[in-house]
């Protein structure tokens, strides 16, 4: 009996899996070189794995990244939305059939050059649902991500907008900070980078790489909380730290370097402290009654 619904199961996860992948779209990323001013047309060519005759339609989307480096798509984001026009009302495609979704782009004249990011959006509709004028038969969408690049001088450029200790989220066991990152230049970049620890006499003493996502595109930012594990990392001494965050990017292997100082007080440090200045006060006290005396 076990067997028998595990069995069921199965299969009622494979028919949930094959409904939910009712078209499928080629290419899912398309690079295209424009001069600004001009116009050009690209299609995404769309196949019905549906059992049902499905429409389809196009829309455009902008796309920026999250922090680690994914696409998302947000409507009215970016100007160059209005760049891109779906020519295609609706695609009619019978089951296992192929068709093309075309989209028009023009360029306004005067756009500085660069890489814009949008996404060509493909969505179904049933044929059933699209008699009854309702949108229950909306089954999906899929994009395909279009990296427009406006033609000119190209540059590379990455600033660190914000480095720094996150004191209130730190412990003596772990730091904490805050890097802020943003790609000025006009194209997208890949991004590594290192994070170390120097000590009061400049001598490093710890060096660890740091995840910085994929690559950043053009005129994005990026936020991370870099962390520091302070177990067997040769920080034991109370004292002055330097934490020196450097990052090469691009092509041309560019740098930038940031620093930040953190003061660190283990709590054995602030008890010897303590008993240090309770001492100091106990002699002074001393003193003070000795004098009287006097």
């Amino acid at each position: 009996m076990k067997r028998f619904f595990c069995l069921i199961s199965i299969l009622l996860s494979l028919a949930v899996f094959e409904a939910a992948w009712t078209f499928s779209i080629s290419p899912t990323k398309i690079l295209l070189t424009i001069e600004s001013g001009k116009g050009s047309e690209v299609y995404v060519e769309v196949e019905n794995n549906d059992k049902q005759e499905m429409f389809f339609s196009g829309t455009v989307l902008g796309v920026r990244q999250d922090n680690e480096g994914r696409p998302v798509f947000l409507s009215n984001y970016t100007e160059a939305e209005k760049w891109v026009k779906s020519k295609t009302g609706q695609l009619f495609l019978k089951p296992r059939a192929k068709g093309k979704v075309y989209f028009t782009i023009q360029v306004p004249t005067g756009t500085p050059a660069g890489a814009y990011y949008l996404a060509l959006v493909v969505q179904s509709m049933s044929t059933s649902s699209l008699a009854t004028g309702g949108n229950v038969g909306l089954t999906g969408q899929i994009a395909s991500l279009l990296d427009l690049q406006v033609s000119g001088m190209a540059y590379e450029s990455v600033k660190v907008n914000k480095w720094e200790f996150n004191k209130q989220q730190s412990s003596d066991e772990r730091w904490k900070f805050s890097l802020d990152l943003e790609n000025s230049g006009n194209i997208e970049v890949f991004l590594a980078g290192n994070l170390s620890i120097s000590n009061w006499r400049g001598r490093e003493i710890f060096k660890e790489k740091l995840n910085l996502g994929n690559k950043l595109l053009a005129h994005s930012f990026r936020f991370l909380s870099p962390e520091v594990d302070l177990d067997n990392r040769n920080i034991y001494l109370p004292g002055l730290y330097q934490i020196k965050v450097d990052i090469n990017y691009g092509k041309t292997n560019q740098q930038v370097v940031n620093s930040v100082y953190v003061w660190y007080w283990p709590v054995w440090s602030k008890i010897i402290g303590l008993v240090l200045l309770f001492l100091f006060l106990i002699v002074v006290w001393f003193k003070w009654i000795f004098k009287s005396k006097k």
